[in-house]
């Protein structure tokens, strides 16, 4: 295999050790009060995160008019937010992660949600965003290869969110790379010996 090919291959390793997850939180069940997110959902570990299904959700909790959860669904039925208004985190069991992008509003009023992205100990990333419980708001982050993602809203009141995308780049296991060397560079090899057929 010529170098070229033996990048592609490489490529193509690295690339399967990494898959993109659309965290819509509609797994779980919820009659309407409120469910803990439990680890492992998603692949990531989550501190002070419920669900709550919004078409179940009581008309007598919107205690302060329209609330930031029915605005912020996407996919349905279910809403993630921040238990009590607690700083709540989604962090990776092991390796990192990539924090791409979702939908967030406010649960009341508007708010200005923190997010923090830390790598270890670290503080990688560090921005604030005015939500609304009016509308949702499509965030973009791009925090990348992060151990911790850290959510808080000043004042502490629930932040509501749906269709995170995130991507899970846990470190490859040395057999896992071999292994996708091994195939990509027989897809490789059988690609190049076909192209030479044809043109003999």
């Amino acid at each position: 295999m010529n170098s070229k090919l033996m990048l592609v291959a490489i490529t193509a390793a690295l690339a399967m050790s990494t898959h993109a997850n659309v965290i819509t939180f509609d797994e779980i069940t919820d009659n309407g009060h409120g469910t803990v997110i439990p680890n492992g959902y998603a692949g990531l570990n989550w501190n002070q995160m419920w669900v709550v299904n919004v078409a179940a959700f009581p008309a007598a909790y919107n205690y302060y008019g329209p609330a930031g959860y029915p605005v912020v669904e996407q996919s349905g039925p279910n809403v993630g937010f921040n238990y009590g208004g607690r700083t709540s985190d989604i962090t990776a069991p092991t390796g990192t992660f990539n924090l791409d992008s979702g939908y967030f509003a406010a649960s009341y009023e508007t708010e200005a949600m923190t997010v923090k992205g830390y790598r270890g100990t670290t503080l990688v990333f560090d921005n604030t965003y005015n939500l609304s419980q009016y509308g949702s708001t499509f965030i973009t982050f791009n925090y990348s290869d992060i151990t911790d993602a850290q959510f808080s809203l000043s004042p502490n009141r629930q932040i509501t969110m749906d269709n995170l995308r995130v991507d899970l780049s846990p470190v490859p296991e040395p057999s896992q790379l071999f292994a996708g060397l091994a195939v990509t560079g027989m897809w490789a090899t059988s690609l190049l010996m076909r192209s030479s057929r044809s043109r003999n």
